[in-house]
C-alpha cells in the first residue's frame, strides 16, 4: 500500500496570494507529484495600492501615490495580500493576531505534516510551529482550551526572518524545537542574510542551506530534486543530500550584476519606483503579468527596458497588466493595455543600454 502523501500548509510572501504562490511553485510541485499535498492558504489582509510603493529618498511619493491612485482596480483573486502590517520602526506587527485566528480556524479542520512559508510567510511559518509547541501562550488561539493542531513534524522557511512584535516575543522566548530547513540566498537583499541568521539562532533542530541568489524560492533542477525529497520523507530529511551535491546545475545567478534574465524578471522588477513581487510568467508565451494595481504605463516599460535590456510590450490578460517579453532590443512598446477603451498607436525608442539597478527599499 501506498505510503500517505505528505500535507503541507504553504503561507505565501508579502503582497502575494495563494494562487499566485502555487503558480510559483509550479515546476516543485510537478517534482513532488502525488507525494506531497501543498495547501496554499491566503493571508487575512488585502494590500491597499499604498501598501504597495516603496519609496526612496530620489522618488516623489506624491507624484507616485498619484500614479497608483489612477490604477485599476485588481481582480480579487489576485489581491495582494499580507499576514501582518508593521510600524516604521518594524517593532509593532499589526494585524497579527487575527492572522493566528485564521490559522487556528484552518488548523481545528485540516491535519498537516508541516509548514512550508516564503519571506513574510516563512516567519510566520516559524511563529506558528513555535506556538504550536506552546499553544497556551496566545489564548485566543486554542479551541475551548485545546491546541487546535499537534505540532508540526517540519518547518521550511525561505527567506525568512525573525520578526520582533511584543507577541514574537512571546511566542519565540524559549526558541522552538521542530526541526526547520532554513533556505538563505547570498544575494537577497529584502530578507538579508543576517536577517535570516536571526531565526536560525532561534531554531533548536536547524538545516541551513544557501543559493547563490536572491528573494526567491530556488527552483533550478538541484533544488527541486532536493526540495521535493525533503518534503516526500520528511522523518528521513537529515538523510537527504544537500542541493549542492547535485553536480553540474547551478543554483541560480551568480550576481545581480550581470544583465538580467527573464528568471530575474520572474523573482522582481521595479518600474518607477514601484516594486512589483507578485509576477507570473507564462513562459509558453512569454507573457509576464501583475496586478494592474503596478500602475505600469509605456513610460515604466520604456525605463524597464533601460534597466534590463530586454524586449517589453504591454498588454493586458484577465484584469492584470501583462509584458511580453524577448531577448532582443526593444523596438517598440504597445501601450493599449494601458487603455480602459479604444486603443493607441504603439510609441517607439531606442534606449540606451545602461547596465540594471534595483532598488528595493521594502519593509516585511
Amino acid at each position: 500500500m501506498a505510503a500517505a502523501a505528505t500535507r503541507v500548509l504553504v503561507l505565501h510572501g508579502y503582497s502575494q496570494n495563494a494562487n499566485i504562490f502555487s503558480k510559483r511553485l509550479g515546476a516543485l510541485r510537478k517534482q513532488c507529484g502525488k507525494n506531497v499535498d501543498f495547501f496554499f492558504l491566503d493571508a487575512p489582509h488585502i494590500l491597499q495600492p499604498v501598501d504597495l510603493v516603496g519609496l526612496s529618498s530620489n522618488s516623489n511619493p506624491q507624484a507616485t501615490l498619484e500614479a497608483l491612485d489612477s490604477a485599476a482596480e485588481p481582480d480579487p483573486a489576485l489581491a495582494p495580500r499580507a499576514w501582518w502590517k508593521v510600524n516604521e520602526d518594524r517593532t509593532v506587527a499589526y494585524g497579527l493576531e487575527e492572522t493566528f485566528q485564521l490559522l487556528r480556524d484552518v488548523l481545528k479542520t485540516q491535519k498537516f505534516n508541516g509548514v512550508f512559508g516564503f519571506s513574510q510567510g516563512a516567519a510566520l511559518a516559524a511563529m506558528l510551529s513555535a506556538l504550536l509547541e506552546r499553544p497556551h501562550v496566545l489564548p485566543s488561539f486554542l479551541v475551548d482550551g485545546q491546541p487546535p493542531h499537534p505540532p508540526f513534524n517540519f518547518c521550511v522557511a525561505v527567506s525568512g526572518f525573525r520578526l520582533r512584535d511584543p507577541l514574537a516575543d512571546t511566542i519565540f522566548a524559549d526558541g522552538y524545537s521542530t526541526p526547520t530547513l532554513h533556505v538563505i540566498g547570498k544575494t537577497d537583499v529584502i530578507v538579508v542574510e543576517e536577517r535570516s541568521r536571526l531565526l536560525v539562532g532561534i531554531s533548536t533542530q536547524p538545516r541551513v542551506e544557501e543559493h547563490e541568489g536572491g528573494h526567491f524560492v530556488p527552483s533550478k533542477g538541484n533544488w527541486r530534486k532536493f526540495l521535493a525529497d525533503y518534503l516526500r520523507d520528511p522523518a528521513s530529511s537529515d538523510l537527504v543530500p544537500s542541493p549542492s551535491s547535485f553536480a553540474g546545475v547551478p543554483s541560480g545567478p551568480n550576481s545581480g550584476a550581470a544583465t538580467p534574465s527573464v528568471d530575474d524578471l520572474e523573482r522582481i522588477i521595479i518600474l518607477d519606483n514601484i516594486p512589483v513581487l507578485d509576477i507570473n510568467l507564462d513562459r509558453n508565451s512569454g507573457i509576464l503579468s501583475y496586478p494592474s494595481v503596478s500602475c505600469c504605463t509605456s513610460r515604466d516599460l520604456h525605463e524597464a527596458h533601460r534597466r534590463t535590456r530586454l524586449k517589453l510590450s504591454l498588454g493586458s490578460a484577465s484584469g492584470r497588466k501583462a509584458v511580453r517579453l524577448e531577448d532582443s532590443k526593444v523596438l517598440s512598446v504597445d501601450s493599449d493595455g494601458c487603455q480602459s477603451k479604444g486603443s493607441r498607436p504603439a510609441n517607439f525608442w531606442k534606449a540606451p543600454v545602461r547596465r540594471p539597478q534595483f532598488l528595493i527599499p521594502r519593509k516585511m
